[in-house]
């Protein structure tokens, strides 16, 4: 792919939303844990999501996201090999009708938007079972020009940038959620950031901050058109 831009997606709560994915997670983790350490969890859980759901920061010392609460919560009961296949499991289930999961506001006209002009890649720590059905169900499968699932980001971005871009940092751009997984080490490595954020979080920053993607689209669009044309170059707001 080298010589042409490339924009990395992330999956949960940026490409889709909605609760559906990590209500199964709990779900598939509670059916080995005991009555009380499930009431625990679920608990846990919905308090956790009722405060993002306000807007509202759940504090400096909870997780980034559900997915982190669920698995910090799920270890203390279980072995961390167990929680993964219950991640695995709960992508099986998503690809079910009925799944509390949809495509995040502005991703279907922005992925549409940027084709022709970048690389449209997904990237998940997700497991890859089921994966192409959610998509497929969701009509965003054939909106990416690759999907790479089971990636164990932010470890993998420097080897996931040189495989992309030939090491052109310049020539990548990160959108996430979750600024460790998907901000910090692209931002770190030069690489242009898009931060899908929701609730504060002072001393964290990238290049565009936006509630969504369809408030990202115009940064993200102009980037690709920019990138694609006169190289590496900044966009301003």
């Amino acid at each position: 792919m080298s010589g042409t831009p490339v924009v990395v997606f992330d999956l949960d709560q940026t490409v889709i939303v909605g609760e559906g994915p990590v209500r199964a997670y709990a779900h598939e983790v509670g059916s080995g844990l005991r009555q009380s350490q499930r009431v625990r969890l679920t608990e846990r859980l919905d308090h956790y999501l009722g405060l993002r759901s306000a807007g509202a920061d759940p504090g400096p010392d909870e997780p980034q996201d559900a997915y982190g609460l669920v698995w910090q919560v799920a270890t203390r009961w279980l072995p961390e090999r167990e929680v993964s296949a219950a991640l695995a499991r709960s992508r099986e289930r998503m690809a079910t009708a009925g799944a509390n999961v949809l495509p995040a506001p502005g991703a279907q006209p922005l992925l549409a938007a940027l084709e022709g002009s970048v690389h449209r890649v997904l990237m998940t720590k997700s497991p890859g079972d089921g994966l192409l059905a959610v998509l497929a169900n969701l009509g965003l499968v054939e909106l990416f020009d690759l999907v790479a699932a089971g990636m164990a980001k932010p470890r993998v971005w420097p080897e996931v940038i040189a495989a992309l871009v030939a090491g052109t940092t310049g020539q990548l751009c990160s959108v996430g959620d979750h600024w460790i997984n998907d901000i910090e080490q692209p931002r770190a490595l030069g690489c242009f950031t898009v931060w899908i954020r929701r609730h504060s979080a002072p001393g964290w920053n990238a290049d565009v901050v936006a509630p969504d993607l369809a408030a990202a689209r115009e940064d993200l669009v102009e980037w690709g058109r920019l990138v694609s044309t006169r190289g590496d170059v900044q966009v301003t707001r």
